[in-house]
């Protein structure tokens, strides 16, 4: 049986079907479930399965050739911070929703390469947060009707949250959108921004999440296909500058719902100061480069891939900050991880991402029409942004 009212918004391939009946809960109840939402910063293989083009795919060498071998989807040269982030809590890989015949017992990444909180980002060419949570709620349904909703209640309540988004809506959606710039200030689109993922951790929260990482955004303007195109190769000041206002927003309007939700936990990793730091100082932190990625420099124009002429291609990513022009490398995802997992302050708010993976003393119980926690002061408002058109 379906879990909840279904959302009007939900319409999904009918291909998905064929995913969903394999879906089982983790074989370990002591240690939660991994529940993945986002962009290219956590996408595992997503964009392997969907119909796109090749800016929005990672599955070519010479990505993946650090760790795997081979290219996985995976826009890095190894692993991305939600494969660390899983190793640490003594569990496999988390594979991508889309994958055939996948493993879901310890939880699903749904992440896009090039997605946005926003629908009209990259519309069409990837699978934008909404889709993601409308990916999630038939998982949810599955694992309910296959295994009872009282166990499926008790996994998923349990299970801790990653949501990584954003940087895709001001880079294309705004900053490379003159039609869009011209519709709305900056203010106006952070704030846009803002209410979406807002929504979207309300969503999640209807849906049975209590505990949820939110991830902030970099310095996006100093990312190398922004400083390639100043002359003096300096960040764009203007581009970091929206990033920052809008993890102020985020952290802002994040800790007021979190009072209102009973029972809701999310943290914070602010990436950032984080990012910032080995930009400014590599070697401190044992790079060579904090400016130039390892892949797509020389005659790359932008790309990294072996097969583009005169690409130049570093001998050793994980000695540099950026692994191709966009994304950094695997080093910089496993120090972000163990940082957010170990709980270093100030990147990490108000706990440790390892506290979230200790199973809760007792499980939570919803009401059996609209799948919200019984007495829920928020109940209406919830429910109006699920049945939302």
């Amino acid at each position: 049986m379906a879990v909840g009212k279904v959302p009007r918004w939900l319409s999904l391939a009918s291909f998905l079907s064929v995913v969903i009946v394999l879906v089982a809960v983790s074989a370990d109840a002591s240690v939660p479930a991994l529940f993945i939402f986002g962009d290219s910063t956590v996408d595992c293989g997503t964009n392997n399965y969907i119909n796109t083009t090749r800016n929005f795919r990672g599955d070519f060498p010479p990505y993946g050739q650090d760790f795997f071998g081979k290219p996985t989807g995976r826009y890095s040269n190894g692993r991305v911070i939600v494969d660390f982030i899983a190793e640490y809590a003594g569990k496999p890989l988390i594979p991508p929703y889309l994958e055939p015949n996948a493993d879901h017992s310890h939880g699903v990444n749904f992440g896009s390469g090039g997605a946005g909180v926003l629908v009209e980002t990259n519309q069409g060419l990837v699978v934008d947060l909404q889709k993601q949570l409308s990916q999630f709620l038939e998982h949810k349904a599955a694992v309910s009707e296959r295994h009872g909703q009282t166990l499926a209640e008790e996994v998923f309540s349990d299970a801790v949250y990653i949501v990584s988004v954003g940087s895709n809506d001001y880079l294309g959606g705004y900053f490379g959108n003159p039609k869009q710039r011209e519709k709305s200030t900056p203010e106006q689109f952070v704030g846009a921004v803002v209410t979406g993922i807002v929504e979207s951790i309300k969503m999640l929260y209807s849906f049975g999440a209590k505990k949820i990482v939110v991830a902030g955004l970099g310095p996006m303007g100093c990312i190398p296909a922004l400083r390639a195109r100043d002359e003096s190769g300096s960040c764009s000041a203007p581009v970091s500058a929206v990033a920052s206002a809008h993890n102020n927003a985020v952290q802002g309007a994040l800790s007021q719902l979190e009072q209102f939700l009973p029972r809701l936990t999310i943290v914070h990793a602010q990436f950032y100061d984080f990012l910032l730091e080995r930009l400014e100082n590599p070697s401190k932190h044992g790079y060579v480069s904090g400016d130039k990625p390892c892949c797509g420099t020389g005659s790359c124009e932008g790309r990294c891939g072996a097969e583009v002429p005169g690409c130049e291609h570093c001998s050793n990513a994980n000695a540099h900050v950026w692994w191709d022009p966009y994304h950094p490398s695997e080093s910089i995802h496993r120090q972000f991880a163990e940082a957010v997992w170990n709980g270093t302050s100030p990147y990490i708010h108000p706990v440790a991402v390892q506290e979230l993976f200790k199973p809760a003393a007792e499980p939570h119980h919803y009401d059996d029409k609209l799948d919200l926690f019984v007495g829920d002061p928020l109940q209406q408002l919830v429910s109006e942004s699920i049945l939302m058109t």
